[in-house]
């Protein structure tokens, strides 16, 4: 662990060990996420980097799809060396969402409202984990939303997601904390329109 940072790693989002160490730049938390599934090329490893509770670095890597992203705030966004950017598309109607981990929304009284706002998009698919992030991020797809997820599954494309010039932010529209559970990213054009609609 450097100085001066905050360490939670985990594997398939649960908790490991937490080490804490004060800086004099401010509190430093480091999220590590290895994403694995047996025998499947569908993972990545996620690094964040989250100062002052602000998530400012993000890191993912996806060796089975010969991706590297990452993002430093202010610094924007990458994928194998070339900048992203999010898409510009306007409408719901035009729009390419993407769902995964919907267990929780789908036994909520917010279901009815997924299902309506599906029925609008163009298109509908499931991505998912890290890919719909690199997707979103690169301007291929539009929006994706989740529920039961982990800070530790989502912190590092967050951050690549915004450096793009996307929103990233619980379902409910608030910040991303260590608590978070949902997704709601989008362009800027999109994010309220969706969130309006659910």
């Amino acid at each position: 662990v450097l100085p001066g940072f905050l360490a939670i790693e985990a594997m398939s989002g649960k908790p490991g060990r937490t080490i804490s160490m004060p800086s004099t730049c401010g509190w430093w938390t480091r999220l590590t996420a290895p994403r694995v599934l047996s025998g499947s090329i569908h993972f990545s490893t996620q690094i964040a980097l989250m100062k002052n509770g602000e998530l400012v670095l993000g890191v993912s890597s996806a060796p089975g799809f010969q991706e590297l992203a990452w993002a430093e705030k202010g610094k924007g966004a990458f994928l194998n060396g070339k900048r992203l950017a999010v898409s510009d598309i306007d409408s719901i109607e035009s729009c390419a969402l993407s769902t995964g981990n919907l267990k929780t929304m789908a036994l909520g009284p917010d279901w009815g409202s997924l299902g309506k706002l599906i029925a609008r998009v163009s298109r509908n698919r499931g991505y998912g984990d890290f890919y719909h992030y690199h997707l979103l991020a690169a301007g291929k797809i539009d929006v994706v939303l989740e529920s039961d997820v982990n800070i530790l599954d989502i912190a590092a494309t967050a951050v690549i997601v915004r450096e793009a010039g996307g929103i990233f932010t619980d379902l409910s529209g608030a910040e991303l904390g260590l608590e978070t559970r949902s997704v709601l990213a989008a362009n800027a054009h999109l994010h309220g329109q969706v969130l309006e609609s659910l």
